[in-house]
């Protein structure tokens, strides 16, 4: 505050502060410089001679106490009169800082249908207690029909998770937009900043379509290695992958798939596999996100003779997963309705299922009737068994006349 005259004086003038209002000196607030007469009631400062002005300073002081806003009025005497008008100054209080609740969502982005959105909600302590705090949903597009929820942190917990399940987004919605979460006002905390907004694309049709890379699949028995590939391929216009996982099963000859020939734990090892296609997974292919991901397939070489052998993996929806977002195909990519869709066909191989048999005879001379060495025993051998009972044709020919000359 400054005080300020036209003309300096000759001599030094004593200046007469009435401070008053709601504001308690020496609580509320501070003079400085020091009072030139602490005997005085009011404060007093001195005008240097041939100064013009004089300033004091007022500071407020800091109190534990909830006052509401307090207000100094200032009059200021020279000689007896009046220095202008009484002016005013407000002492706003200081507001209590007080401990924050923040929202953050797992991603700033999300695809309706195959992904779930998380929320993470952080309070700062005192965390002694539960607390149950009250989340307000809105939304551009009616994704989630459910707008509020009721959250809870445990006692000792900073931190507690809010998931909204890709199987609860509406799969109707074909325009994309924002979806906002907000916490509710809670006493004792500052929920000023507890609120996320995410980006919800929707499209009409599926999000992504899964198939296996081939209609049919070729396998020798004894490879090294041998692999599935399952193919997920976005909707047109959609900003990334998505991350979701789906089922492949296999099934062999049973009463019920008498059609297959090869057998569960005997040809091949059953399949039960639900490989997760990851973000990174994808890559642009002609504008839109292809994603891969293999499935290892174990064969089982034996020692029979069967020909080829046949039987089919299939893929299914994973566990919660919402089957109009994530569209599985037919071998034909056609979309899969039935039970019985879905069906890939895997056949196996074996360079040693082709015969190699071995024609022997066990003497190379044999002797008319009477003679030591009367009989020869012809054999034949493979390197294999037979899965079933083979006939086998012997052709003689030569000088020797059957019937006459041998039997």
């Amino acid at each position: 505050m400054t005080i300020t005259d036209h003309k300096s004086f000759a001599t030094d003038q004593l200046v007469t502060l009435a401070l008053g209002g709601t504001a308690t000196k020496g609580a509320d607030y501070v003079v400085t410089p020091n009072d030139a007469d602490q005997d005085a009631e009011d404060y007093q400062v001195i005008l240097p001679v041939e100064s013009r002005s004089v300033e004091v300073t007022l500071k407020a002081m800091s109190d534990d106490v909830d006052d509401p806003d307090e207000k100094i009025e200032v009059s200021a005497l020279l000689e007896g009169s009046e220095v202008d008008d009484m002016q005013a100054v407000q002492i706003m209080q200081q507001q209590q800082e007080m401990p924050k609740i923040t929202v953050a969502a797992s991603r700033d982005t999300i695809i309706a249908g195959p992904e779930d959105l998380i929320m993470t909600l952080t309070r700062e302590a005192p965390l002694d207690d539960a607390l149950t705090v009250t989340v307000q949903l809105t939304q551009e597009q009616s994704w989630l029909s459910d707008t509020s929820y009721d959250v809870t942190f445990a006692a000792s917990d900073a931190v507690v998770f809010l998931t909204f399940p890709a199987v609860n987004f509406s799969s109707s919605i074909v325009q994309s937009g924002n979806l906002t979460v907000a916490v509710d006002s809670v006493d004792g905390y500052d929920t000023g900043e507890a609120t996320a907004t995410v980006f919800v694309v929707s499209q009409a049709g599926p999000a992504v379509t899964v198939s296996l890379t081939h209609s049919s699949y070729v396998f020798e028995e004894d490879a090294d290695s041998t692999y599935l590939i399952v193919t997920a391929r976005m909707a047109a216009g959609m900003p990334r992958g998505a991350n979701f996982v789906v089922s492949v099963l296999s099934e062999g000859r049973s009463a019920s798939r008498p059609e297959l020939t090869a057998v569960r734990g005997v040809d091949y090892s059953p399949l039960s596999v639900m490989p997760g296609l990851e973000e990174e997974d994808y890559a642009l292919e002609n504008g839109r996100w292809v994603g891969r991901d293999s499935v290892a397939v174990t064969l089982l070489n034996d020692d029979v003779r069967e020909g080829r052998e046949s039987f089919r993996v299939y893929l299914q929806h994973a566990p919660g997963s919402f089957g109009e977002e994530i569209q599985l195909l037919n071998p034909d990519t056609t979309s899969c309705s039935g039970d019985d869709e879905c069906r890939y066909p895997v056949f196996i191989d074996d360079d040693e299922d082709i015969p190699a048999l071995d024609l022997s005879v066990s003497a190379d001379e044999i002797s008319e009737e009477d003679e030591a060495s009367s009989t020869a025993t012809v054999s034949i051998t493979n390197g294999k068994t037979f899965a079933a009972d083979q006939t086998v044709t012997f052709a003689f020919a030569g000088t020797a006349t059957e019937g006459t000359d041998y039997t």
